[in-house]
């Protein structure tokens, strides 16, 4: 009989556990394959990724990369990285109507700016609270058409993180 309590309390207190239960939101796995990451400093931005099938690839300017804080290094390369998982390719966006190219750009900017938050919100939060105050400097302007506005990402990013 007192194996039958025993059980019965181990039911009680796992299904206590399971109602206050509250998911987290899901994060895709890191993908399977290789990403080589090479130096550029011909490029004009921090870093670029090239979604390729067999062979991704990251290009970081060290020169530009260098000027940034660790923890915004780290944010731009879990942001390359994130457009390597979420397979973005500017094929895809050029496929668009010439009116809304930019656009369907900058929401593959704001996607991977979100996987990368959702993924340094686990090992290293400094880096998105650091994503949020520079692109807050950067107001309302942008890189390029490519590019949301600073204002735009950083809301994003603060909302990726659970922080508005």
């Amino acid at each position: 009989m007192a194996k039958f309590a025993h059980l019965a309390l181990v039911l009680a207190a796992s299904t206590l556990m399971a109602s206050s239960y509250q998911p987290e939101p899901v994060i895709p796995p890191a993908p399977t394959f290789q990403v080589s990451v090479l130096p550029d400093s011909t490029l004009k931005d921090v870093a670029i990724a090239v979604y390729h099938p067999e062979h991704p690839r990251i290009y970081v300017n060290p020169r530009l990369m260098k000027r940034l804080s660790p923890a915004l290094q780290a944010f731009f390369l879990a942001h390359e990285y994130a457009h390597i998982d979420l397979r973005h390719t500017r094929a895809s966006a050029l496929r668009a109507p010439a009116a809304s190219r930019n656009e369907a750009l900058q929401e593959k900017e704001l996607e991977a700016d979100c996987l990368a938050t959702r993924r340094l919100a686990l090992d290293d939060p400094a880096a998105a609270q650091a994503a949020i105050r520079f692109f807050r400097r950067q107001g309302d302007s942008s890189y390029d058409a490519e590019h949301p506005t600073g204002t735009r990402r950083a809301d994003n990013i603060a909302a990726c993180l659970g922080a508005e």
